[in-house]
């Protein structure tokens, strides 16, 4: 057990470089049979005392959120395109969060039903329960490996600050605890990627590789980390070059598969950077601005931006920091404090799909 000092990642946002002053959105063409118009998209209309959260897209038309009635929560999923509402998964516990797998056959739930215990379910679309753990903590961090569901990494925080970091491994059902220092380690692949801050944060610090099988650990040549974010078999990492930040996604091998440069917002003594969401191994998509500075002192709103091989496409302007949660095909992405909002990143439009009303 460590003392919980670090603080790593926290409110930190890096936005799109003035390099490029005029973007012209790209726009994929679909034939007309597959092309649903925003005019006739559903509306999902819940009451505010039963609604609790939206989770994600489970494929490109169906969103997943967790509603409480009465005494039970209940995981359902909302087709945009019939309207049609299916219930996945009922649950007695308190739904505190909910993590949808990218092989978009999975469902992790972390239930609790008091402030020192946790509950954690892997449940099919169908809702069977494949596996179940509990873990005792007044918080949990979670990361779920996107390349196989059996490996899951949980951190669990203590009232009185300590934490301790576990690997659960399904296909074994071993629950075992790791000797980390890092709170909020990540997958890359099949191994786990840790950073060390010696210093303060708007330094950065260096990336370590954590084989968990043979319990060594391997330097990567990456060094002022800022920031990173893995998927798959892939890292991107951010570091500060001549006052503006440079994003790389690299793959196992040290690939570099894109690069793009972009201004930096600073938050006095951290740097700032907006949600992401992994459309491929080489794009995201984020929130963006043009201009860096202070975060206080911004004088322009935060745009939807992707950034892939093609640099960076503005998807649509005026936007607030808020989760960020996109399709699969990153055709759809939904924003705003209860994600109520739908951006078609195509059309470059956007309306209500979730109506809270009160009772």
């Amino acid at each position: 057990m460590k003392r919980f000092a670090l603080v790593i990642c926290i409110a930190i946002f890096l936005v799109v470089s003035c390099d490029n002053t005029t973007q012209t959105p790209v726009e994929k063409v679909l034939p007309p049979e597959e092309i649903v118009e925003l005019d006739i998209l559903k509306t999902l209309e819940v009451e505010t005392s039963k609604f609790h959260f939206v989770v994600g897209w489970l494929n490109n038309f169906e969103i997943a959120f967790v509603e409480k009635e009465e005494n039970n929560y209940y995981l359902k999923a909302f087709n945009i395109n019939t309207g049609e509402i299916v219930t996945l998964f009922k649950e007695s516990m308190i739904i505190v969060d909910a993590i949808i797998h990218p092989n978009k056959e999975m469902i992790l739930l972390h239930t609790s039903t008091d402030s020192t215990s946790a509950n954690v379910k892997m449940i099919s679309l169908d809702g069977i329960v494949l596996d179940e753990i509990s873990i005792a903590s007044s918080e949990l961090a979670i990361e779920w490996n996107d390349l196989n569901p059996d490996l899951i990494l949980l951190t669990a925080f203590h009232q009185d600050w300590t934490y301790d970091v576990f690997l659960y491994n399904g296909a074994e059902k071993e629950l075992n605890t790791l000797s980390l220092e890092d709170p909020f380690p990540k997958w890359l692949g099949s191994q786990i990627v840790t950073v060390h801050i010696p210093e303060h944060p708007l330094d950065g610090g260096s990336l370590h590789l954590y084989d968990w099988a043979s319990e060594t650990v391997e330097p990567l040549p990456y060094e002022a980390i800022v920031h990173y974010d893995t998927y798959g078999n892939t890292v991107l990492i951010v570091q500060i070059r001549n006052g503006k930040a440079e994003y790389q996604i690299i793959n196992r091998d040290g690939t570099i598969l894109n690069t793009w440069t972009l201004p930096v917002v600073s938050n006095y003594s951290e740097w700032v950077f907006p949600e992401l969401s992994w459309i491929d191994n080489e794009t995201i998509i984020t929130f963006a601005t043009n201009s860096g500075g202070e975060l206080d002192n911004l004088s322009e709103p935060f745009m939807l931006v992707k950034l892939d091989s093609g640099g960076q496409v503005i998807l649509n302007n005026n936007r607030n920091l808020t989760s960020l949660k996109c399709s699969p095909d990153g055709e759809k992405c939904l924003t705003g404090n209860s994600s109520e909002q739908l951006i078609d990143t195509l059309k470059q439009e956007e309306f209500n799909w979730l109506l809270l009303n009160e009772d």
